[in-house]
């Protein structure tokens, strides 16, 4: 092994967010700045790899920050699955940081450099997810993660983008304020625990109690999945015109394949691109 797991967990879940924190540092080193985001990415790469091979060979990386109150760590352990996530997290975020910065300078775009920053940020956070070591850890991760995806999403600082960020805003912390919160004080209050256990911290409980929770659980799941589409109605809608001629060849919408009315923002060797943001099913 390269590194110890447990520190290998630590550099992983630091690495990005000391990325995130010096980009806006290098603003005025456009090159810099650039390199900052893959090497940070190599970096947590390495570390999630050396995560995943101890939990391979049977380990269980983790890493306590404070004991909050009985029974409540803030801390990370991670989990087979979770060292997966991992892996695939660091890992894109290489080939994102590298495609990203040739869009964005290719394109001119503004704010590249709080772009960068708060990607790196929510690579972070995704990983505090990934190998959260119970659910207060997983609620308190989530929430960063949707706050540094808010830039992301409002980066065109166009009217459609702003209200789609608001949107997207509300739909997920008001979601998970309103579902996720509450199942894990519900889980809290019945067992006193909120970590993470082979078979569930539901096992050896009162069964109807048990009944009442894994219920609760079945319904929070199926209203994600029934309302996933409604929930995530912010994502730009992508329409593409092709003009070969003066002919029509065909108009269409990514995702659903619904016609909607756009406006063009493009036109380049008979080709014209059409782009408005909507919201899907609201």
């Amino acid at each position: 092994m390269l590194m110890d797991p447990n520190k290998a967990l630590i550099f992983g879940l630091v690495a990005p967010l000391v990325t995130g924190l010096l980009v806006p540092f290098l603003a005025v080193r456009a090159n810099w700045r650039d390199v900052a985001g893959p090497v940070g990415a190599v970096v947590t790469f390495l570390a999630a790899i050396e995560v995943a091979r101890d939990v391979l060979a049977g380990g269980a990386p983790s890493w306590i920050l404070a004991e909050l109150a009985p029974g409540i760590e803030l801390g990370f352990r991670v989990t087979p699955l979770g060292a997966i996530f991992g892996l695939v997290a660091s890992g894109l975020w290489i080939l994102a940081a590298i495609y990203s910065t040739g869009y964005m300078r290719g394109n001119h775009e503004k704010h590249q450099t709080r772009f960068a920053a708060f990607y790196a940020v929510a690579v972070h956070a995704a990983l505090g997810v990934a190998w959260s070591g119970n659910l207060l850890v997983l609620f308190v991760f989530y929430e960063i993660l949707t706050f540094s995806t808010f830039p992301l999403v409002t980066h065109k600082d166009s009217k459609a983008a702003r209200d789609a960020g608001r949107l997207y805003m509300s739909i997920l912390v008001g979601s998970s304020v309103v579902l996720l919160l509450p199942a894990v004080i519900y889980v809290w209050m019945m067992t006193g625990r909120l970590d993470f256990v082979p078979g569930g911290i539901l096992a050896g409980h009162d069964g109807n109690a048990g009944g009442r929770a894994h219920a609760h659980g079945v319904e929070i799941g199926e209203a994600d999945a029934s309302f996933g589409e409604a929930f995530h109605c912010w994502r730009p809608i992508e329409v593409v015109q092709r003009v070969s001629l003066g002919n029509t060849i065909g108009i269409y919408e990514k995702g659903n394949g619904r016609i909607h009315d756009a406006h063009i923002i493009d036109e380049k060797d008979h080709d014209v691109r059409l782009v408005r943001s909507e919201c899907r099913g609201c």
